[in-house]
């Protein structure tokens, strides 16, 4: 994963436990600890709550897949 490409405002996926990514947008980066601070977003892309993760945890959101 190329974590430049994260930056602040973007969607992204959100790696969980078991496989599961969540739909989030980026807040804050922290390169130097590696930490990104997130938005989890709804299927309609309302806020849900915040949470801060590593950043390998994460990629970018390229819209769905069909």
């Amino acid at each position: 994963m190329n974590t430049k490409n994260i930056k602040v405002g973007k969607i992204v996926y959100v790696y969980k436990d078991n496989e599961l990514y969540k739909k989030a947008r980026v807040l804050n980066i922290n390169r130097s600890n590696e930490c990104v601070v997130v938005m989890y977003l709804d299927d309609l892309f309302n806020d849900l709550y915040e949470d801060t993760v590593n950043i390998m945890n994460i990629r970018l959101y390229e819209g769905e897949k069909r």
